[in-house]
């Protein structure tokens, strides 16, 4: 055979094989974005009123999007108070397969999709200790964000 034939042979398989890497490649890694502490929440699970500071009986919302899930992906929070024990653990109230697949269509992928993501707590379910609490976001089992806030206690004036 031709030199000048098998080099452009190899050429060609060398080609085909780049770029079906490159089309066919893994899937778009799930990221968690956005993330913001507020006051409250609108319509659109958008924050109102951005604040890391929280006076005591407040309600406190974190809110962002994750970005392309994957059917088995996992994502919750896990709420600690001043003196670094779990306040509210929502590994029960886990966004996952049936969150994902339920908000589109049968033959869509999931993975082309941002979704919005929120957790919220305060009276009556918790009431506040003052200091700084810290929020684990964990996503797959990996603690992949990591907020604080402040509750700030107001003595009555005299």
């Amino acid at each position: 055979m031709n030199k000048k034939i098998v080099l452009i042979i190899a050429v060609a398989i060398i080609g085909i094989l780049v770029g079906g890497v490159y089309f066919l490649g893994e899937p778009p890694k799930e990221e968690v974005i956005n993330l913001t502490l507020s006051e409250d929440m609108d319509g659109n699970y958008n924050p109102i009123g951005e604040t890391t500071e929280f006076e005591e009986g407040s309600m406190v919302f974190l809110t962002g999007d994750i970005k392309s899930p994957n059917p088995d992906t996992e994502l919750y929070t896990i709420w600690y108070g001043p003196d670094d024990q779990i306040i509210w653990n929502f590994e029960d109230d886990t966004f996952d397969e049936a969150f994902w697949i339920g908000e589109i269509g049968e033959d869509e992928d999931p993975q082309d999709y941002i979704y919005d993501i929120f957790w919220h707590i305060g009276p009556p379910d918790h009431q506040w200790e003052e200091g700084e609490h810290i929020i684990e976001v964990i996503l797959n089992e990996e603690v992949v964000e990591t907020l604080t806030f402040e509750i700030e206690t107001h003595a009555e004036e005299e």
